[in-house]
């Protein structure tokens, strides 16, 4: 937490795990209560991105005063007694306009791994994270993307927009979660940049034209909830840790994630996308995303996403 505080931002966006009439926003896990808690404290504007369902659930940990956020954005209004305290206290709501897409698509990705509370629980190389793959491949290929996967199981959805060879804007996250995650947890990156790609290539075919291509990415073992370290995907991608060694880490039940992905029919032979991007998109802040920046950066042109 104090590297953390190191930094400074114009605008921090924070997830909460459910939002309590009478306790505020609240969490289940200390660590990420301080951390939410230390990014807001570094930040000019606080923004805080909640799944509507989360309303009117409380967790063990008291993370911020319900008076405390400066703008909320959810997928639909709340309750009309949270929607008074925001008014009261002047805080600014967005509820996503038009977004039916997106929240189906959502909700596909929410039924697998559901939890009875109304989370998710989805870990890396299980047969839970495989059905999730299933679909992102399904979605994008209907879409019109071609879908590949690497050795490491980071799957690759590319709209083809511009002609002939073209950088790549990339956005995306991760369909792994932890235990009991929310339903937003990676999947909205993942999820947003489908529909982002799809409306992309549809807007080429009616004539919009485009000088790169759009790539939705899901990260193999973001969270690292099975298989440690956690961003084996991304940082094998960004050169951080060989295949190898990504595949070889074992779970606590002495699986290895090789074998894992194996078992779900993800463990790929693609070439990965070349790190060559127009720009890198990160939904989830992972340091890795950053390091990919800097090593594209130093081989050819980029522009840098803040």
């Amino acid at each position: 937490m104090d590297y953390a505080r190191r930094f400074y931002f114009d605008i921090a966006f924070m997830g909460i795990s459910t939002v309590d009439i009478n306790h505020g926003w609240m969490d289940y896990e200390e660590h990420e209560s301080v951390l939410r808690r230390a990014l807001k404290s570094q930040a000019r504007r606080g923004v805080i991105l909640v799944d509507s369902s989360k309303f009117g659930r409380q967790a063990n940990l008291h993370t911020f005063g319900l008076h405390e956020a400066l703008t909320i954005v959810t997928d639909r209004p709340p309750p009309p007694a949270f929607m008074e305290v925001f008014k009261q206290h002047d805080i600014e709501l967005i509820a996503t306009p038009d977004a039916s897409a997106l929240l189906a698509l959502l909700d596909r990705f929410a039924a697998i791994g559901a939890t009875a509370a109304g989370g998710v629980t989805r870990l890396c190389g299980s047969a839970e994270d495989g059905q999730a793959r299933a679909l992102f491949r399904s979605v994008a290929q209907a879409a019109g993307a071609r879908v590949t996967i690497d050795e490491v199981g980071n799957q690759f959805a590319l709209f083809p927009l511009a002609q002939g060879a073209a950088p790549a804007v990339m956005m995306g996250s991760h369909l792994d979660t932890q235990m009991r995650a929310g339903r937003f947890d990676g999947t909205l990156g993942v999820a947003t940049a489908l529909c982002v790609g799809e409306a992309l290539l549809q807007a080429r075919r009616q004539g919009a034209g485009f000088n790169a291509d759009f790539i939705a990415v899901n990260w193999t073992n973001e969270e690292g909830a099975r298989f440690r370290p956690s961003l084996l995907g991304s940082g094998t991608y960004a050169g951080s840790f060989t295949p190898d060694y990504a595949l070889t880490r074992c779970d606590d039940q002495g699986v290895s994630l090789g074998a894992a992905l194996d078992a779900i029919g993800s463990l790929g032979t693609d070439l990965p996308p070349l790190p060559r991007p127009a720009i890198w998109s990160c939904i989830s802040s992972r340091a890795a995303c950053w390091r990919r920046r800097r090593r594209a950066s130093a081989s050819s042109p980029a522009i840098g996403a803040r």
